[in-house]
């Protein structure tokens, strides 16, 4: 389930207590992007994870902004792609996903993460992150505040060639 995960991982990287038996390990770091493997019950999870070179909107608080793509074998989870606004995204909105100014995915929204629908968007949107330079998320808060927050794709391709190895995908 693409919201377990979200929980799971935003409550890893951001303090929260979870219940991995030890906290992501850093395979590797490549440009913007970093590589991480855990293991606990489920399987071994893994996942790359950059944060915004850029964030704009009239906001004056904001929590952790970031995006990850992970693998989980043992759920047969491949290419998830999450994104962390920071905030609660306005309910039944939707998420605007573009690389380098063209190519665009419609995510959906829970809470605070935004979502591909489905495994073969996931894909599309590693392709795409593999070939791109920048990639852009606009999205708006519960309150009504736009937001846009861009990501260097520097390091990508290498980043998720490494979760590949590790996760057998």
């Amino acid at each position: 389930m693409r919201v377990g995960l979200a929980a799971t991982l935003g409550a890893s990287l951001f303090g929260a207590t979870v219940a991995w038996a030890a906290g992501p390990k850093l395979i590797g770091t490549f440009s913007s992007w970093t590589a991480y493997v855990v293991e606990d019950d489920q399987g071994k999870h893994c996942f790359v994870y950059s944060e915004p070179t850029e964030a704009k909107g009239k906001y004056t608080r904001r929590g952790k902004v970031s995006v990850s793509v992970s693998h989980r074998p043992k759920a047969k989870v491949r290419n998830e792609i999450s994104f962390s606004a920071g905030y609660d995204y306005k309910p039944e909105s939707e998420v605007e996903l573009a690389i380098d100014g063209s190519k665009r995915f419609t995510l959906f929204v829970d809470g605070g993460t935004a979502w591909a629908p489905d495994g073969k968007v996931d894909s599309e949107i590693r392709r795409a992150i593999e070939k791109g330079s920048k990639m852009t998320i606009t999205g708006q808060s519960k309150r009504g505040t736009r937001t846009t927050d861009t990501y260097s794709l520097s390091g990508t391709t290498a980043a998720l060639k490494q979760i590949d190895r590790e996760c057998g995908a």
